[in-house]
């Protein structure tokens, strides 16, 4: 009889065995700290951005080998680089996230979570609990963000010069300073003309401004339309090119309609014609028929037609002859982004029921007419649109944003940018000096509160307040100053009680910002940090990754029954 030591010593004879002999004999190899893999990729794309932060950054070259592109536009540069690690992804989404709602930030945000990561990697290595640096990342972005609301600065949301200057500070790394003074100028004029003023808040609905891209001329061609541009010419020849006090129709349905179909799914809309004279008739009818729906819209008063792309149909020809006779301008292959906007800016209900349509659906603008437009990479460079000026709600603007072939489209971006960038002002005119002032500012204030903590968070406290003060410092070093010089300058200036000292990359030296014209909202700012401090924290949080269990594919249906009208299948248990 075997006794209870002799268990217990092959029991753990067993164990040994195990793990140095796993899966048949072979040495396990050690397991991979995942998170490690993961804290690396995240400071690799940190880096990678750090040198494109400021006015003066680095810009990138992005390629596949054939095509070659030129960007400085972080969500831009994430969206095309290669990354392997999941979590890394993550942090793109995060970073895309921003850059769709707020149009800035999204740089600052990522170096910023490299910072961060940094700072944590260690205090790892110094046998720190990975939950303890992500609790305390947590802690420090919350007081950072109360610290950030006590020195914001309110301001007047349609003072046109503070909204100026936020503009302005969201191209100042894409544009020069001519070209950003007439862009700045024509953006907050569109942002102006948009905003609701009738709520308690100044909201900024940007659906309400149309940009287009044309290569083609100066960037100072850019032009805006207080009003509605349709990418698409005059239909018939025979047409008017402007119609004054327009009546517009927004039709939604086919011209002409097709005859109603009947239950009958097996019957074919046919006719056979034995006689020529009878072939003579259907002709009459069916131009009768034209000219009925040529009336119809005639009647209600409409004297501009607009028809919304629907597959391949289009306007009839005849159609298009008879409304030209009539004096009616008509436009198709609408798209439905341009149907809505037309809808909100003129007041003109979409008309998807021919026969019903009425005065009541009928929208209003001062003029409707089409202009030429150019565009030099096309062999005939006449490319003509219909603008649509005037109309009855006058919130509606399109920015119609020119340029070279290599930069027209890094122009709209900016353009983009800036727009959300304003908008985000005018929700919340609360703003905070830029040049990595506000982050030296909340990087000294975060230290001397973490100098009252008695337990090991106060590290990670300084951890979070020196990636807050590497901002200013990687402002300095992309401009060419020295890191270490500014860090110095840095301390003495806020150790002696001056407060919004920050990097003036123009002139290459320290500036109180507060004179200067660079202006960030503080919505913007707070998104940035909170952002921040969450990536950082799920990082932390992750341990290893897992690779999922491939799900068996489906079995293939043996038989198909019938039972009592329905389908039913059968296949194997």
């Amino acid at each position: 009889m075997v006794n209870e030591h002799t268990l217990r010593a092959a029991a753990q004879s067993a164990l040994r065995d195990g793990k140095d002999n796993l899966r048949g004999g072979e040495k396990p190899k050690e397991l991979k700290n995942e998170w490690k893999d993961c804290l690396d990729d995240v400071i690799k794309i940190s880096d990678t951005l750090s040198t494109s932060l400021g006015p003066l950054g680095a810009e990138k070259i992005l390629t596949d080998g054939k095509h070659v592109a030129v960007s400085n536009f972080a969500a831009t540069i994430l969206r095309k680089v290669r990354v392997t690690h999941p979590v890394a992804q993550l942090l793109i989404e995060m970073c895309e996230s921003i850059d769709k709602e707020l149009g800035e930030g999204s740089k600052t945000m990522v170096v910023l979570t490299g910072e961060l990561v940094k700072g944590a990697k260690e205090l790892l290595d110094q046998g720190f609990h990975p939950l303890t640096i992500a609790h305390s990342y947590i802690e420090a972005s919350r007081k950072a963000v109360e610290f950030l609301d006590s020195i914001a600065v309110n301001e007047d949301p349609l003072d046109r010069g503070t909204l100026l200057r936020v503009i302005k500070t969201a191209m100042s790394q894409r544009l020069d300073d001519e070209d950003g003074d007439y862009f700045a100028d024509i953006i907050a004029e569109s942002l102006l003309g948009v905003v609701d003023q009738a709520s308690a808040k100044y909201d900024v609905d940007l659906s309400n401004i149309k940009l287009l891209c044309l290569e083609g001329g100066a960037a100072r061609d850019t032009q805006l339309v207080h009003g509605v541009v349709v990418e698409q010419p005059v239909v018939n020849g025979f047409m008017p090119k402007r119609i004054e006090n327009a009546r517009i129709l927004l039709l939604s349905a086919k011209a002409p309609p097709e005859p109603e179909k009947f239950p009958n799914d097996d019957f074919i809309n046919r006719i056979e014609i034995d006689d020529p004279k009878k072939m003579e008739e259907f002709r009459k009818e069916y131009d009768a028929l034209l000219w009925r729906m040529v009336n119809k819209i005639e009647s209600i008063g409409c004297n501009v037609l607009f028809h919304e792309m629907l597959g391949t149909h289009s306007i009839h020809e005849r159609v298009q002859a008879y409304l030209g006779k009539r004096g009616i301008l008509a436009a198709r292959f609408v798209d439905e982004e341009d149907m809505k906007r037309l809808g909100r800016a003129t007041g003109a209900k979409r008309v998807t029921a021919f026969w019903h349509m009425s005065e009541e659906d009928l929208g209003y603008a001062k003029i409707v007419e089409e202009r030429e437009v150019f565009k030099p990479e096309l062999t005939d460079p006449r490319i003509r649109w219909i603008f649509v000026d005037g109309c009855r709600d006058p919130r509606a603007m399109t920015l119609v944003v020119k340029g070279l072939k290599t930069s027209a489209a890094n122009t709209k971006r900016t353009v983009e940018h800036a727009l959300r960038s304003g908008s985000a002002f005018l929700r919340d005119p609360r703003i905070v000096y830029g040049g990595g002032a506000v982050e030296a500012v909340l990087s000294f204030r975060l230290k001397e509160w973490a100098r009252g903590m008695e337990d090991r968070r106060q590290m990670a406290v300084m951890k979070f307040a020196e990636a807050l003060l590497a901002i200013p410092l990687l402002l300095a070093k992309n401009c060419g100053m020295n890191s270490l010089d500014t860090m110095i300058a840095l301390n003495n200036r806020y150790a002696s009680g001056e407060n919004w000292y920050g990097i003036d990359c123009l002139r290459r030296g320290l500036r109180n910002m507060e004179a200067s014209s660079v202006r960030e909202p503080l919505i913007i700012k707070r998104r940035v940090y909170e952002s921040a401090a969450a990536a950082a924290m799920v990082m932390l949080r992750i341990d290893r990754m897992l690779k999922r269990k491939e799900s068996r594919d489906r079995e293939i249906p043996e038989s198909v029954t019938k039972t009592e009208g329905y389908k039913q299948t059968v296949g194997k248990k």
